[in-house]
């Protein structure tokens, strides 16, 4: 509130007049007001003004530049009064009786600016008669009563004889800071003081000492009564007009603060007391509190609570995220944990996880023993014996392939490969051809030579058991051609027109070796079952092919007889 004028000259932004009137006034500011008379910036008479959190600066009165107080109450807390002005006393504040209370307050550079002897002055505060003023936990930080030096911090005044008595002044954990630059004399002269008292009952009795006699209390006052600062009282050395220390005990039941060291060169002391909570915010609940903290304390691991005007004395319990989910939002004190299911193919075995896992993959060679779903693994096992898997994750394994009878195994089978099995080619056999050179064939394994002595070239069919008789048979002197066959055993002799020559001996080959050699040059694996089954075929073969060589053998004997 800025720029008026109370049209008694009183009050420049309020004028509070009269028993019940009350001005409360929280965070505000008075600024830049001028008044003749009283209050620059507020005036109150019998009144009740209480001042929190404000501002009151620059402004301009004959007696109290900020606020001027006659026979009411003053309750001045955490807030600001500086750089206002009055000519005649009490540049700050003017109290004149009633009662005058302020707490972590600052009264800075306010003066006193007219000369008028020793009844005027208090650059920051001037006091009158009877009046209780208690100041604590603030700051005087260099006000200055310009004209007449007297009490450039606090001015008090005392006239017992007309019943208005004297001043009670009680100063705890305060500091004063003197303007040593605007002091004319100087703090420590003895016409300049920070504290000064005027004696109406004896012109000639006043003074820095007197204000000490008269108004100042000490620790056998028994000021330390205001919660947290209840502890042990020390009556201040640096000045004793500048009051008591008190130290920091507690906040008392109902309210809570942080401990503080409480020292007269480190004052005020910053400390406060605060209210215990009836309500907490989201995230805390409601508990017992105690001196040094609040009744409201976070709630525990585990839990949370999202209410801002909560008043039970328990938080919610998180919800589980249980296996086969995950974590998809994490919770705070205020707000629950958010679960998800798992996605097909992962899985979360435990509660509470913040992802979740991807199921094994079973390797060919394996199969699936457990199928997996979102709160299990996947399980493999290793193909057994004759098993084998050849892709991943199949159900089953599959049966190695059984090689039949005619099949011999082309490659061994695994765990991740079957067997393979193949059919041998088999060779033609060729059929048994005779040969007019003898050379060419004697060294030709399993043949026999048939002699002839009269070189007759014969042929019989070994099939047939005929034994018509020849007729002139001639036959040629060079060879017989015997033709023996596996499957067709006959021998083919020469026309029977031919005549014989006789005195001619020639070897007749029959070709077993070339019956033979077929048969064993199939490309059989030694030992298998087709092995043996060949062995035994051949042996026939060989067999057979003997009886008809020595068939044949005695045939040609038989018809030698015969032609002689």
């Amino acid at each position: 509130m800025s720029g008026s004028d109370d049209p008694n000259n009183k009050g420049g932004s309020i004028y509070v007049k009269d028993t019940g009137s009350t001005l409360h006034a929280t965070s505000c500011v008075f600024f830049l007001n001028t008044v003749s008379s009283s209050g620059g910036g507020v005036n109150n008479e019998k009144g009740s003004v209480q001042l929190y959190h404000s501002n009151i600066t620059g402004n301009t009165a004959a007696s109290g530049g900020g606020v001027r107080t006659l026979q009411g109450s003053v309750v001045l807390q955490d807030s600001i009064i500086a750089d206002n002005s009055a000519s005649y006393a009490g540049g700050g504040i003017d109290q004149n009786r009633g009662t005058f209370t302020m707490t972590r307050s600052l009264i800075s550079r306010n003066r006193q600016t007219a000369n008028g002897g020793a009844s005027r002055g208090g650059g920051g505060m001037v006091i009158y008669w009877i009046t209780f003023v208690t100041i604590r936990e603030s700051t005087f930080d260099q006000n200055h009563a310009e004209a007449s030096n007297n009490g450039h911090q606090i001015h008090a005044s005392k006239w017992i004889a007309q019943s208005l008595g004297a001043p009670a002044v009680t100063v705890v954990n305060t500091r004063f800071i003197p303007c040593i630059t605007c002091e004319t004399s100087g703090p420590t002269s003895t016409t300049s003081t920070e504290f000064f008292l005027y004696d109406y009952d004896d012109g000639f009795n006043n003074g820095a000492a007197k204000y000490g006699a008269y108004s100042g209390k000490t620790c056998s006052d028994s000021p330390c009564t205001v919660s947290p600062f209840t502890g042990a009282c020390a009556d201040r050395t640096d000045d004793a007009n500048n009051g008591v220390t008190c130290a920091y005990s507690s906040c008392g039941g109902g309210a809570y603060g942080t401990s503080v060291t409480v020292s007269q060169s480190l004052l005020p002391p910053v400390a406060t007391c605060t209210t215990h909570s009836t309500t907490c915010s989201a995230g805390f609940l409601k508990g017992i509190g105690s001196a040094t903290a609040d009744t409201c304390e976070a709630c525990p691991a585990g839990q949370y609570q999202s209410d801002n005007s909560f008043t039970g004395h328990q938080c919610t319990q998180l919800s589980n995220c249980l296996a086969g989910t995950h974590v998809k939002a994490n919770e705070s004190l205020k707000t629950d944990r958010l679960c998800e299911a798992c996605a097909s193919g992962k899985f979360t075995a435990n509660a509470n996880q913040d992802a979740c896992a991807q199921w094994t993959v079973c390797q060919p060679g394996e199969f699936v023993l457990y199928a997996g779903n979102a709160s299990k693994d996947r399980s493999c096992e290793t193909c057994g014996t004759g098993k084998f898997t050849a892709n991943a994750n199949q159900a089953a394994c599959t049966e190695w392939t059984t090689c039949t009878a005619t099949q011999v195994e082309e490659a061994v089978g695994t765990t991740t490969k079957d067997r393979e099995c193949q059919t041998p080619t088999t060779t033609a056999e060729a059929p048994f051809t005779s040969s007019s050179s003898v050379a060419s064939t004697t060294n030709a394994p399993g043949i026999s030579l048939i002699t002839t002595t009269t070189a007759a070239a014969m042929a019989t069919n070994v099939s047939s058991t005929s034994t018509m008789p020849m007729t002139a048979s001639v036959v040629s002197a060079s060879a017989a051609a015997f033709i023996v066959n596996e499957s067709t055993t006959t021998t083919t002799r020469t026309s029977n027109s031919q005549k014989s020559v006789v005195g001619t001996t020639t070897a007749v080959p029959v070709n077993v070796a070339d019956t033979t050699t077929n048969v064993l040059r199939r490309q059989i694996p030694q030992g298998s079952p087709l092995e043996l089954a060949e062995e035994d075929k051949l042996s026939a073969a060989v067999r057979r092919t003997l009886l008809r060589r020595e068939y044949i053998v005695a045939l040609c004997g038989l018809m030698y007889l015969m032609l002689n």
